[in-house]
């Protein structure tokens, strides 16, 4: 809502095709992440910012079976513009801002547990980048640290490094998805789509 956080959350039913409302969050967030866990009904909502202190720590959990919301365990750093990708079941924040620096920290979600814990962290802090899932690797897009970036990570399952091929133009505020097994990354501060398969580079 303009510069507006929002407590508000809707459900998109595919079959009727159209947006229903869920309860509102416990907390008014914007540049928040969310990521549906590996049990298939529980959104996780990580983070963000709010209209007065800035930087979230707070989670919360939609089960969404029932419609019903829960407060989940705070993440250690305060973080918003990150991102959070499910990988080998887990959920696991990258990045961000905390109000003050650019963030390479990483954590991870233990569902059962209801805690996190440290993940690899990235080389290059950023926040307003992308990620996704691909092959069972986590990439990281572009992003923004003291410019806008146009460099990719790839997560293997020790440690992020540095691919060394390129977005053909800096990005931030992008998305990116996995689609036939490669990762698309699309828009952000431009209009451009890009197309990157582990396989064949």
């Amino acid at each position: 809502d303009g510069d507006k956080a929002l407590n508000t959350a809707v459900v998109l039913d595919l079959s009727e095709k159209k947006w229903e409302s869920v309860p509102n969050m416990a907390t008014a967030r914007r540049c928040t992440s969310g990521v549906l866990l590996a049990d298939g009904a529980t959104l996780l909502i990580t983070g963000g910012r709010d209209d007065g202190s800035g930087s979230l720590s707070s989670c919360e959990r939609l089960d969404t079976s029932r419609l019903v919301l829960s407060k989940a365990a705070d993440m250690a750093s305060k973080r918003h513009a990150h991102c959070t990708v499910l990988f080998r079941g887990t959920a696991v924040v990258i990045g961000g801002y905390d109000g003050s620096s650019r963030l390479s920290s990483c954590e991870v979600y233990d569902h059962a547990a209801d805690r996190w814990a440290p993940f690899a962290p990235l080389n290059t802090p950023r926040y307003c980048h992308s990620a996704a899932v691909v092959s069972d690797n986590i990439y990281v897009a572009g992003g923004y640290n003291s410019g806008v970036l146009s460099s990719v990570e790839v997560y293997d399952g020790s440690k992020f490094s540095l691919l060394a091929s390129l977005l053909s133009a800096s990005r931030w505020q992008c998305a990116a998805v996995c689609f036939d097994g490669k990762l698309v990354v699309l828009g952000g501060t431009n209009n451009l789509t890009e197309v990157y398969d582990p396989i064949t580079a």
